[in-house]
């Protein structure tokens, strides 16, 4: 199947604000394979907004944002509000990895028919194979290369972009510190079950901060660690009200190294080829873990549970990464 011999292609991508990073290199490629065709679905409503500033770049004609409510049931949608985004379609595909309560779908679908429909589930009339075993970068990579084989991931793996005044003023801020500080930028917080414990981080920092002067740390997130303990307090920022998304995003593209649990800050120093020390527990390296990043060391807890991480741990693969690869400080 040839994507360009349809005239109004239309993918439905939705979830979590992090999976919105780890999608762009597969919607990057379809809609260059769709050479200005493609439309884009996907959330409305808080993570809506943020979708549309994240897929601002793709070269799509149109992006729809439909209400998708997570319930007891599951994610619902309203059948009638995908349909008229389906309108004047002549290609549905669908790259979610879940299908909404009831059936929603089967419904969609019908009406659609019979203009073919691509997806991960039978009820596609083209159906992509699950692989659990790649990553999730790499499984969402599927759709473009069922359009066409050549088609490399690598090539669409470059960093997104935050708005750019935001840059600009993230990148001021980097300049009140020396030339030759190190910006490590870390990332504590996300669900109770793949959070490090805070109270590690004051002995963590005071380790690093011991033995590599050059380090400066600003935190990102919501909820940060008490570090006011930490022998060089001086050289931390630690921001006590959250930052907009987009001021978090832009500091991670300034870090010289990054350091964070499983999350979407995490994804996005991937994409920015930025090197990373993660900290995984419940969840899969193999499927969220570091894809992008030449330089990453992973710290994971072969128990799942992150308490079982001890801050040598940490520490020792922070030292291996800066010992073997040497941190090219970022302008």
């Amino acid at each position: 199947m040839d994507i360009k011999q349809f005239d109004n292609p239309v993918v439905f991508f939705d979830n979590a604000i992090g999976d919105s990073f780890v999608a762009l290199p597969a919607l990057r490629a379809l809609a260059q394979l769709a050479e200005g065709r493609l439309s884009l679905i996907t959330c409305g409503g808080r993570c809506g907004k943020i979708n549309f500033t994240i897929f601002r770049e793709l070269a799509v004609k149109h992006i729809y944002g439909i209400d998708v409510a997570e319930t007891e049931r599951g994610k619902e949608i309203n059948p009638d509000e995908l349909g008229a985004c389906l309108n004047n379609s002549d290609l549905f595909i669908y790259m979610n990895t879940w299908m909404p309560a009831g059936e929603v779908m089967q419904q969609v679908l019908s009406s659609f028919a019979p203009r073919p429909s691509i997806g991960f589930y039978k009820y596609m009339s083209v159906q992509i194979p699950y692989e659990k075993s790649l990553h999730s970068a790499d499984l969402l990579f599927q759709f473009p290369l069922f359009f066409n084989r050549e088609t490399d991931i690598q090539d669409f793996a470059y960093s997104p972009e935050p708005p750019t005044e935001v840059r600009r003023l993230v990148c001021q801020f980097r300049n009140k510190f020396p030339a030759t500080s190190k910006l490590l930028i870390v990332h504590a917080d996300t669900k109770t079950n793949k959070t490090w414990p805070f109270e590690y981080y004051p002995a963590l920092l005071d380790r690093i901060m011991d033995t590599m002067p050059e380090v400066v740390v600003i935190f990102i997130g919501i909820k940060k660690p008490d570090v006011s303990s930490c022998k060089h307090v001086s050289r931390i920022l630690r921001f006590e009200e959250a930052l907009p998304f987009s001021m978090d995003w832009a500091f991670v593209s300034i870090a010289d190294i990054f350091l964070g649990v499983d999350s979407v800050f995490l994804h996005i120093a991937d994409l920015f080829h930025v090197p990373v020390v993660s900290l995984f527990g419940p969840s899969s390296v193999q499927e969220w873990g570091v894809r992008f990043s030449a330089h990453h060391r992973c710290v994971e807890a072969p128990s799942g549970n992150m308490e079982d991480i001890t801050v040598d741990a940490v520490y020792n693969g922070f030292s291996d990464l800066m010992t073997c690869q040497p941190i090219v400080v970022r302008s």
